[in-house]
């Protein structure tokens, strides 16, 4: 998922790469993580690197701006975090992360996201991987393919979307997380806030989100977060009826999106081809 002060959610699926390797992440001034990508030989771009996202996405300026195919796409309707957007479908050739040979994915556009200072040209989905196991290492900041998988007994199953959802408990309450290491700040659902007292809410913020704009949230201060093994003794939460929410089957009990605010120094390893995922807390 992208946004911007925030990062998204991009629902769709597609193709993968080759031999198991090493690719080193970085961290744009915006705090999202990134991962370089080429295109057709050229240099490496950062695109946001979104486990929120099952389909890989480009701002559609860049993609007219590097004569990406959008002529050969179609048109279709992409749900993202604030809402539903029109986009173009199309294949995205010659797509390199560095992962052994180069492969093709069906990826997405998305509008110029309204936060230009915070401007990257695109997010790298769940499908430039699939097929194949990725441990996401938040402390060294750095992807590991096809490596050893952790405890099977301590695998997750995907959503139905293909997206990592996880029990959590949040200030007490218990809740579903969505694992969203496109987002920089956690977003929690009405029916989460409601659940929470006494409410505390503060300034009003916007979030914002790569695909579909912005929408007005509040921050709330939560006390004791857990989410899977991962702790936190109070975190600031964005509260907010967020579209995505609802796309994801989310809406109708306290539901979180636990951004990188929460998961920083986590390993997140995600297995494509069995449908499984494991989140991991940092060694003490």
């Amino acid at each position: 998922m992208i946004r911007f002060a925030l990062a998204g959610v991009l629902l769709l699926g597609a193709v993968c790469a080759a031999a198991a390797q090493e690719i080193p992440l970085d961290r744009a001034a915006s705090g999202h993580v990134t991962i370089g990508v080429r295109f057709s030989g050229g240099p490496p771009v950062p695109f946001v690197l979104d486990t929120g996202a099952n389909r890989t996405a480009v701002v559609a300026a860049y993609a007219r701006a590097r004569g990406l195919p959008l002529e050969r796409g179609e048109a279709v309707r992409m749900h993202g975090l604030t809402g539903a957007s029109h986009a173009v479908l199309f294949d995205l050739e010659d797509t390199d992360i560095g992962a052994g040979a180069p492969m093709s994915l069906r990826a997405v556009t998305i509008p110029e996201p309204p936060d230009a200072a915070r401007r990257l040209p695109g997010l790298l989905g769940l499908d430039a991987f699939a097929g194949r196991r990725v441990e996401i290492d938040l402390t060294a900041n750095r992807i590991r393919l096809d490596a050893p998988p952790p405890p099977a007994d301590q695998a997750r199953p995907l959503s139905p979307a293909g997206l990592p959802v996880i029990e959590a408990e949040i200030g007490g309450v218990r809740a579903l997380a969505l694992i969203d290491t496109g987002l920089t700040h956690s977003v929690a659902n009405p029916a989460l806030i409601e659940a929470l007292a006494p409410p505390a809410l503060r300034r009003r913020v916007q979030v914002i989100g790569l695909a579909s704009g912005a929408a007005t949230a509040q921050d709330q201060v939560v006390d004791d977060v857990r989410i899977g093994t991962l702790r936190r003794p109070r975190m600031l939460l964005a509260a907010a009826d967020l579209a995505v929410f609802e796309t994801l089957g989310l809406s109708g009990a306290p539901a979180l999106i636990a951004g990188l605010d929460v998961l920083n120094g986590a390993i997140i390893t995600i297995d494509l081809a069995q449908g499984v995922f494991w989140l991991a807390a940092p060694a003490q």
